[in-house]
């Protein structure tokens, strides 16, 4: 009987479960700590309070600082694409999320209001995928494809149909890089959106976004680009940089504000 009481907590201890929240929010993140935290800030001030899984592929480590975080760890050896590490975070969020509704959020997106994510709810209720179009690329059919910055699926839909992000399946077996159709071809949303064409679903778009750019709206603040400029381009990092500071700032006055409505 005493081995047996050693499993019977596979539920977990806490007051609040995780398939008890109405969304999951997955967070992939690479050594971006003052982005994260900012980004984690702002998620729990929502007024649609989501599980969180921040699923960590850089070399720092992340402790979980709330109830309602927990964090997985990818610590990949060595990559033949620089998206293959994102891929793989945000495929592992979708096997383990357990909530109806799963939403992607890099962890430099910055959302400008609390009610951001129960209106993606709700909107998500209807049309079952909901985000922004993907930045404009190089081949026909781009202005279909759903970034996975601000994205929310019905969980539901897209395991019924083998919805996923897996870039070495889009490669279908051939040498995994940056061009393997052409250019930025593969990338991180190729597989994920030629699998919801091929189940026939289509995104409803509220929007795009601008590579290499701040894209400030109503629901969100991103200084894009500035994680792969960070690791991997120094001649763009000035720039976005500059983005990203005051990004930061103005997260931090709307934290501020919201804390002292509370």
């Amino acid at each position: 009987m005493s081995n047996y009481n050693k499993f019977v907590n596979y539920k977990g201890n806490l007051k609040k479960k995780p398939w008890e929240y109405n969304v999951t929010v997955v967070i992939p993140t690479r050594d971006t700590p003052e982005q994260l935290d900012t980004c984690l800030e702002i998620l729990q001030l929502q007024t649609e309070v989501p599980y969180i899984i921040i699923v960590n592929t850089g070399e720092d480590t992340i402790e979980p600082k709330a109830d309602n975080i927990e964090v997985h760890t990818i610590r990949g050896r060595g990559w033949q694409h620089l998206s293959e590490p994102v891929c793989a975070a945000l495929d592992l969020s979708l096997t383990i999320c357990r909530t109806k509704f799963w939403l992607s959020i890099h962890s430099d997106v910055f959302l400008q209001r609390q009610e951001v994510i129960s209106e993606l709810l709700e909107l998500t209720k209807v049309h079952k995928v909901v985000g922004w179009r993907n930045v404009p690329r190089y081949y026909p059919g781009w202005e279909f494809e759903v970034g996975h910055a601000l994205l929310m699926c019905d969980i539901q839909i897209l395991r019924a149909n083998n919805i996923n992000w897996s870039i070495r399946q889009f490669a279908a077996g051939q040498e995994l890089g940056h061009t393997v159709f052409g250019p930025s071809s593969p990338d991180t949303e190729s597989n994920f959106n030629y699998t919801l064409q091929a189940a026939k679903i289509r995104p409803y778009m509220l929007g795009t976004e601008k590579n290499r750019a701040r894209n400030v709206n109503s629901y969100f603040d991103h200084p894009r680009g500035y994680t792969s400029a960070l690791f991997y381009s120094p001649a763009q990092l000035e720039k976005v940089n500059l983005h990203m500071q005051e990004a930061l700032k103005d997260a931090k006055i709307r934290i501020n504000t919201w804390k002292n409505t509370l």
